[in-house]
Parts: C-alpha cells; structure tokens; sequence
C-alpha cells in the first residue's frame, strides 16, 4: 500500500510508520522539521519500506493543500492511507490572554487538519482510508484545556460528518481519540498510572482500524469510550467543582 504520513516526526506517527515499514509499504512523509524526519525516513527504509519520500513542509500553513496531496499521489502512484497526526498541546493559561496562541492552537490543531482532510477526501482512493487524530480532550470542555478540546473536537465532528458524505463513495474517514499518551508533547506531565499508553499501543490501534475501516470515532484504548461518557453525563453543578 502507499502510505502518506502528515506529522511524521510526532510520537506516535513514527510508530505508526514502522509499523508500515515492516509490512513493506511505501511511505511519504511530511513534517516541518527537516533533520527528524531525515533520520525517520532512513529508519523505516531500513525496516523494509518499500519506498520512503519525504517533504519538509508547515502543515499548519502549506502553500496548497491540493496541490501538496496530487503531488504525493503522484509521486506514490496513488494514496491508499493518508494520516493526519500532528498538533500542538499548547498553553490554555497563555492562551485565555494570548489570542494569537489560541489562534495557533486552534489552526494547528482544527482549521488545517480539517482542510487536510477536505482536500484529501478528492485524492485519497476510493478505497482507501483518511485517518485523523482527534482526543478524549474534545468530548467534553474542562477549565484545563478547553481551547485544544475545541480544536480536537471540532475536528472529530469533521470527521464524522465527512464520512457520512463519503459512506457510498469513499475513501472511509477515522477520527482516533486517544487517551493520554506517552509522547514528546506530554513530556512535561506526570506519566505514570494505569491510564497512561505508550506510543506503539496507539499505533497498533490507529493501523488494526484503518485496516478494519473502523470508526469513524475510536478511542484509544478502548476504555476511553467509557470514561468519557461518564465525564460526559457529570450534571453542570457538580462538574463545576471539579478541577479537571
């Protein structure tokens, strides 16, 4: 299969293109970060990639959408699996102040996926399958992070509301919300307990779901379903005295 990674530099992207690598997909990988993905490109050719491109771009800001996807197909002979996986935590103290960090946050993390996707529903295969990395955090919004929620949210309703476009035609949508991970951007976080996953289960997940055409939501791990409806069902009152 050809396989175009977006954030291929992020945790859990690199897991997921090993992954592929193995298998001895082709792979194209985009990121804003040149010698990281240099080094990630060289690896996953050693592991077996039939092919391993890579493209040094600002995903949250790209000359053209379209014009970078019918480049990469081109170059693939064609996309099979487009991932979408990178994103900025951000600072929601700064943010509440700091209007263009929420702007970053909110175009890094909802308005330039979303496109992403609304651009590669016309270039993926018919076949093929679009997965975006949503969160846990946009199921309901909390004083500790509600701005990335929204973004991550507001990119799992995309998600959904695309696939119910494309359910006749294709290419299949999957938006993943992962639980808490452990990944370069939760390094400053105590990373400890049983709800924590590492980098590879989530990849397992992501790659077992797009091979399954699941979705167009699943939680990673699975339990996550569960504790956010519960999170969900909490009544305003109560809720509010929390400090989650």
């Amino acid at each position: 299969m050809n396989i175009a990674i977006l954030g291929a530099g992020s945790g859990m992207a690199v897991e997921i293109g090993r992954i592929y690598a193995a298998r001895g997909d082709a792979l194209f990988l985009l990121d804003i970060k040149a010698d990281d993905l240099e080094a990630i490109r060289d690896d996953l050719l050693v592991r077996g990639a039939a092919k391993a491109e890579a493209m040094v771009l600002d995903l949250a800001a790209p000359p053209s959408y379209d014009a970078t996807l019918q480049e990469i197909a081109t170059k693939l002979s064609g996309i099979d699996v487009l991932v979408i996986a990178y994103g900025i935590l951000g600072d929601q103290a700064r943010a509440k102040d700091d209007l263009s960090h929420a702007r970053a946050i909110l175009d890094t993390d909802f308005t330039s996926p979303a496109l992403w996707m609304l651009a590669a529903a016309k270039v993926v295969k018919p076949s093929g399958v679009i997965a975006v990395f949503s969160s846990v955090a946009g199921d309901r919004g909390r004083q500790s992070n509600f701005i990335y929620g929204a973004a991550k949210g507001g990119l799992a309703l995309v998600a959904q509301g695309l696939a119910h476009d494309l359910a006749a035609t294709g290419p299949h949508i999957v938006a993943v919300k992962p639980g808490t991970v452990i990944t370069p951007m939760t390094a400053g976080m105590a990373r400890r307990g049983p709800l924590w996953a590492d980098a590879k289960t989530i990849a397992r997940i992501v790659v077992k779901a797009i091979d399954k055409k699941r979705g167009p939501i699943v939680y990673a791990p699975w339990f996550w379903r569960w504790i956010m409806l519960i999170i969900r069902l909490i009544p305003a009152p109560i809720f509010h005295k929390t400090k989650l």
